[in-house]
């Protein structure tokens, strides 16, 4: 009897394991990756991803108020956009964050 019951304990040992639940809300929730030792901007990317895939709509960034003067936060929004036209690399936040419509238009190019 107390082989039987020890074997049984064993099974049972063995299959508790399986019987955990981990799904695809949980693997991408933003503390379990952050607890997976992920970076910020890759748990941003992932958000973003998500929200894409399932059609939600992402807030596009703010306008940025450089300052009080209106003169000099018009020549900051000249030189900022002169500097994403002519820079590739430049950060200019449409990354994942375009709109979800099925219509082609100039910005697909």
């Amino acid at each position: 009897m107390k082989k039987n019951l020890l074997l049984f304990g064993i099974l049972v040992l063995a299959a508790a394991p399986a019987l955990a639940e981990v799904d695809v809300n949980t693997l991408t929730e933003p503390y379990y990756l952050r607890n997976s030792n992920y970076s910020s901007e890759a748990i941003r990317l992932i958000q973003l991803d998500k929200h894409y895939a399932n059609g939600i709509p992402v807030a596009q960034n703010k306008k940025v108020k450089y300052s009080d003067n209106k003169f000099l936060n018009a020549t900051a929004e000249a030189v900022h956009a002169a500097f994403r036209y002519w820079d590739p690399a430049w950060d200019d936040g449409k990354y994942f964050t375009r709109d979800i419509d099925q219509d082609f238009g100039f910005d697909d190019l």
